[in-house]
Parts: C-alpha cells; sequence; structure tokens
C-alpha cells in the first residue's frame, strides 16, 4: 500500500500549520489527577507522572503530585512499587514486561484510588527505511519525506505511533504525533511516510515505530484532535480521552517496537 505523491503533500501541509507542544489540554474544570506513562516488551525502566491539572486558559504550571503510591501488577498479581524521584515522576528500575501479558497501573493520591490496564501487543518491526523528495506546495517549501515499511499481522487490529529524531533531537510537537491503525490494511506489507516533517539532504532521521494498545491510541487519537482545534475557539475542547477510571486523565500504555536510522540522501 503507497500514499500518493498528491495526497501526501496535501497532509503534510495540513499538519505543518499545528505548532502546538504535546500536552493535556484541558477544559475549564474543578481540578483532576493526570497519569501519564507506559511500560515497555522487555526488561526497562519503568517511569509514570503524575500532576493535577490547570485550567485551559491559564498558564500556571500544573501542581506536582509527590506523595501518591503508586503500583504496577502484572495478571498474575505480582505487585511493584514506583518511588517519588522529582517532578512528579515515580519510577522502578528493570521491570520485565512480555507479550500477551496484561498490566494494571494502579494510583492512590489522598481517598482516592485510580486503575488503568493495558495488554502488551504483539510487536510489527519496521522492516526498512527510504527519503524521498517531495515537492512545496501553497507556499511551502519542498523537503523529504521518510517513507517506514513494515508487515502488518494479520491475525489482529493493531495501532501504531511513530517516534522520530532529527540530527538527535526528538520532534515531539503536535505536528510530529504521527499515529495509524490497520482497520483498512490488516495483513499488507506497508509502505508509508512520516508525513508529519520533511527534511533536508544530509539529516540523520531516527524513528522509533511502535505498537501500542488500543485505549492508548485512542488517547493519542484524541489528543490530536485537540490541538488540532487550535486556541481560537470560545469554547474549551474536550479532555483526552483516558484508560484511567474514577475521573482521572491521561494514559497508561503497554508498548514495544523496533528503530532504525536513516540518513537523507538523493
Amino acid at each position: 500500500m503507497r500514499y500518493s505523491l498528491l495526497s501526501l503533500i496535501v497532509i503534510l501541509f495540513a499538519l505543518s500549520a499545528c505548532e502546538k507542544v504535546i500536552d493535556i489540554e484541558l477544559d475549564d474544570a474543578e481540578p483532576r489527577i493526570v497519569i501519564q506513562g507506559e511500560i515497555w516488551e522487555g526488561t526497562n525502566d519503568v517511569s509514570i507522572n503524575i500532576k493535577e491539572t490547570r485550567s485551559f486558559y491559564t498558564q500556571e504550571e500544573q501542581n506536582i503530585i509527590t506523595d501518591a503510591m503508586v503500583t504496577l501488577y502484572d495478571q498474575d498479581m505480582n505487585a511493584v512499587t514506583l518511588e517519588h524521584q522529582s517532578n512528579g515522576d515515580y519510577t522502578s528500575s528493570n521491570y520485565t514486561a512480555t507479550v500477551g501479558q496484561n498490566y494494571t497501573l494502579e494510583v492512590n493520591v489522598g481517598d482516592k484510588t485510580y486503575q488503568a490496564v493495558s495488554q502488551m501487543p504483539t510487536p510489527v518491526a519496521l522492516d526498512s527505511l527510504t527519503s524521498e523528495f517531495v515537492p512545496g506546495m501553497f507556499g511551502q517549501e519542498g523537503g523529504y519525506l521518510v517513507f517506514m515499511y513494515y508487515q502488518d499481522d494479520p491475525n489482529v487490529n493493531n495501532y501504531y505511533r511513530a517516534f522520530s529524531w532529527k540530527n538527535g533531537e526528538e520532534l515531539n510537537s503536535a505536528g510530529d504525533l504521527w499515529l495509524n491503525d490497520s482497520n483498512f490494511t490488516n495483513g499488507n506489507y506497508i509502505t508509508i511516510p512520516l508525513f508529519t516533517q520533511t527534511f533536508a539532504l544530509g539529516d540523520t532521521v531516527d524513528i522509533r515505530f511502535t505498537t501500542i494498545d488500543s485505549s492508548a491510541y485512542d488517547y493519542f487519537v484524541t489528543l490530536a484532535g485537540i490541538a488540532g482545534q487550535g486556541g481560537g475557539n470560545n469554547a474549551a475542547p474536550a479532555n483526552p480521552n483516558s484508560n484511567f477510571d474514577n475521573g482521572a486523565l491521561g494514559y497508561f500504555g503497554a508498548f514495544n517496537g523496533s528503530e532504525l536510522r536513516i540518513i537523507v540522501e538523493e
């Protein structure tokens, strides 16, 4: 499956106008807990961030939660406690997560308990990367798109997120939030661009291509929709969908994936 050049240019132009930093965009409401974090397949450090919301319309910093009790359970109810380090980050070292397992994150703050469950998906690895020049349109400069190649798993519906770095710097604005699913391409060999960014000759591009679960995908899709609304609305945007119960915002996800690098050439 290959996207047409014209459709890619249109998508790229539409996304290039969005410059907000990826963050939780919140409507005006009473303060609520925001929990964000993921675990990765294999043995890795785990970090979960917990804060309290600010109003969508103010520039006030979010309140950092330093006294939560944070516990991570596997599906056999083996428990690991995460300890607060700084800036609302709770961590645990050398945690091992495996494909197919359900993981539950439980957060206790005061007299309230919040839980989210995520299943570690089957990984889908990048096969290769290429680059291709795309001419500019609508006053935009031309540049090189990076194309990703992978074999989608025919047995399940997959959900993907790609993280990207340009010359060692992570691209993490709202316009860099790349998401895809296999609802209409299940089992196909996929050729698809990282259509959120163009590059120049000689740029080093690193891609971390991740398989995520459906609830994390839903969170990021709604977050991208909020970012796309811009700041000129009279009404405050809705909050991103969360997989936490009891009114908490944010997400907890089980991720896995692969990384490849390309140096952009003609």
